[in-house]
């Protein structure tokens, strides 16, 4: 049997990657306080922040690296992948796709110049992987 059909004609340019939803580091706050207000059990929550920038904290910070935007940042937990992230982002403003357990995000997904990355979740090698 057939799995597929071919048309006539070729297929345009793929879309602009993108992460559906999204909003800011203070909305994600308050939907996990949310969350936590209606089930006290939930270890992590998923969220997705539209237009952050990576960057490193201040000296002195448990978490050397945080997503952040004009109403506040999130630090990111430690991972061998950051410095590609970081890169990735090359300190232009990004859609972050993660899951928050109220003291760290642990990041997933990225956005950077209308191209999809992802961190691979089974192995911690350095490196993410271009999706779209």
């Amino acid at each position: 049997p057939l799995r597929a059909v071919f048309r006539e004609g070729r297929a345009g340019p793929a879309a602009e990657a993108r992460l559906p939803g999204g909003g800011n580091v203070a909305a994600a706050r308050d939907a996990f306080a949310e969350v936590l207000a209606r089930a006290p059990w939930t270890e992590r929550w998923p969220v997705r922040l539209a237009g952050v920038r990576l960057g490193r904290l201040p000296a002195g910070s448990q978490a050397a690296f945080a997503a952040g935007d004009g109403t506040g940042c999130l630090p990111l937990r430690a991972d061998p992948r950051l410095p590609s992230l970081l890169a990735v982002a090359a300190g232009r403003p990004v859609d972050l796709f993660g899951l928050y357990d109220g003291h760290g995000l642990n990041p997933l997904a990225l956005v950077a110049g209308g191209r999809l990355y992802a961190m691979p979740s089974q192995n911690a090698q350095p490196v993410l992987f271009q999706v779209a």
